[in-house]
């Protein structure tokens, strides 16, 4: 199974609370109707011994309008609603399945060795609807509806080097609105605290 593109960056990303369904929607209308919507599902990895979330690593496989996108996240902090972390993708030609091509999948990202020599297993799935804008001199704005064991979830996403810039404007939106303020977790640990 050949990959098509290995990328490595750190991500910088703000992450903000929408309250509710309601709140969604009326953030949707402010936004206008000129925006790109992705379909994610994105499936969550580890050994049974939990080897990954011990190293505070993740590993994700999600396929987002039929593409397929393998990617681990480590060193991950957030401070003031900015989280940081290092991450490592790769675009696939088709979703690994066996327990050989998931390790190898894993390897090609990140040392083997953090495996322990045991197997890759699924923890489980969140489903994601994403809208994606782009404001304020290219700047994309991520607004999400993120199901995760039953449970639906609303927020904004913005990965920017400007970030008191776009808190602000974010911010002077949510006052707009009426809406309270509130820095978001991220999807994985929201994962993990309602699947465990």
């Amino acid at each position: 199974m050949a990959d098509e593109s290995f990328n490595q960056n750190i991500e910088i990303e703000l992450k903000v609370k929408i309250p509710d369904k309601e709140s969604y929607l009326r953030i949707l209308e402010q936004f206008g109707e000129d925006f790109h919507l992705i379909h994610q599902r994105n499936i969550y990895y580890d050994t049974n011994e939990g080897d990954l979330q011990a190293s505070k690593i993740m590993f994700r496989l999600r396929n987002a309008n039929e593409e397929w996108v393998a990617t681990v996240k480590s060193n991950a902090s957030q401070v003031n609603g900015v989280q940081k972390a290092d991450e490592n993708e790769i675009i696939l030609d088709q979703q690994p399945t066996s327990i050989n091509e998931l390790k190898a999948t894993f390897c090609k990202l990140k040392d083997g060795g953090f495996l322990n020599g045991h197997d890759l297993m699924p923890l489980g799935e969140i489903i994601n609807e994403r809208h994606v804008f782009n404001k304020l001199d290219n700047e994309i704005f991520e607004i999400d509806h993120t199901i995760i064991a039953g449970h639906h979830f609303y927020e904004i996403e913005i990965e920017t080097e400007n970030i008191n810039k776009i808190r602000n404007y974010v911010q002077e939106l949510f006052a707009k609105l009426t809406l309270p303020f509130e820095y978001a977790d991220s999807k994985y640990k929201r994962f993990l605290l309602l699947t465990r």
